[in-house]
């Protein structure tokens, strides 16, 4: 303290004098891996209703596998999905909900994430423990079709209620996943379960076809199959990223070297940030207000979409030697990120 007023002339003596500081983050403690037999494309943390962490990872083994993250290594495998996307490589995963909300849905008993592949697909997979040892089952309760290229990134509406996805179609899809936070799924609309509810004296009311029946349809295997409630159209290249911070809006990028930001109750692009490069990934933090985005030329630029149509730079960061792949903000401390690289 006696050396904090020295070097900046404060006279030592009564009064009062404001500190600023930021608290010292420690290095993690490294464990041993999680292995995968091929590139890692993409993670995302579930919590069982139990509450049991859970680490899904995906690549190009084409498969999805949940991790408990209190058994590391080889020990801490709990399932792998085979052939999650029919063969095609898993490019995005993405838990229902957000940090806010997630412990409303694990009071509901909901345990579900989403996978995007290169099959052009988007399944909603739910969760349950298969056994008293750590094991996990993991069922597909639905299938989201109408992209017509590989899906590149997936997220959720803060309330889970809805789900976007990006794709090389250079289009973005609302999806529907307000089943999924009731815990509701296919399996309540099967024939079977039908047919008890009508032996109980329930369901005997005549069946009306809405607008949203229509885009649903029910597979062999019980996973319902659902078209999406909206398609973002204004990209021109393939959407790299995407995230849904705000109930209202959500943010997206891509290989037409554009930010842009979307009103998803209009369906309309309210803003656009045009970029020097590429737009490989973006992170924003609700506390600050600003974009971050991760680049081709190693650099992460930071934005604020509430500048007019976002044509000055908040700060450029000279982050890393390669391309830039993965920022993320800190949950808690607004003035903190955290980038990766292939560097």
């Amino acid at each position: 303290l006696r050396k904090h007023l020295v070097t900046r002339g404060i006279a030592v003596g009564e009064g009062v004098v404001t500190l600023e500081y930021t608290l010292a983050l420690s290095k993690p403690d490294a464990k041993p891996p999680y292995p995968h037999g091929d590139w890692v494309t993409a993670l995302c943390t579930v919590v069982l209703p139990s509450g049991t962490d859970l680490c899904a990872s995906s690549g190009y083994e084409c498969a999805v596998k949940l991790w408990d993250a209190a058994r590391p290594g080889d020990a801490g495998l709990a399932c792998t999905i085979k052939r999650a996307h029919t063969g095609a490589a898993v490019k995005a995963l993405s838990a229902i909900g957000s940090a806010d909300s997630a412990r409303l849905l694990r009071e509901r008993g909901v345990a579900s994430f989403l996978s995007g592949g290169k099959d052009a697909r988007v399944h909603a997979w739910a969760l349950s423990a298969a056994d008293e040892a750590g094991g996990v089952r993991a069922r597909c309760v639905a299938r989201f079709r109408g992209h017509t290229d590989g899906v590149e990134c997936i997220d959720s509406s803060p309330d889970g209620s809805r789900a976007c996805s990006g794709s090389w179609d250079s289009t973005i899809r609302i999806w529907d996943t307000a089943f999924l936070c009731d815990g509701t799924t296919a399996a309540d609309v099967t024939p079977t379960a039908k047919r008890q509810r009508q032996q109980d004296g329930a369901d005997t009311a005549p069946a009306t076809t809405t607008p949203a029946a229509r885009r649903t349809t029910c597979a062999a295997d019980g996973a319902e199959e659902k078209e999406a409630v909206l398609v973002l159209e204004g990209h021109t290249n393939v959407v790299n990223t995407v995230q849904w911070p705000t109930h209202m809006q959500l943010i997206s990028g891509g290989n037409d070297r554009a930010l842009r930001l979307w009103d998803v109750v209009k369906g309309t692009n309210v803003s656009t940030i045009r970029c020097s490069h590429a737009v490989n990934v973006l992170s924003y933090s609700t506390d600050n207000g600003l974009c971050a985005s991760g680049h081709p030329d190693g650099l992460v630029r930071l934005w604020d979409p509430r500048a007019s149509h976002g044509t000055v730079e908040a700060k450029t960061i000279r982050a890393h030697k390669g391309w830039v792949s993965a920022v993320a903000w800190h949950p808690a401390q607004s003035t903190v990120m955290l980038t990766a690289s292939y560097d």
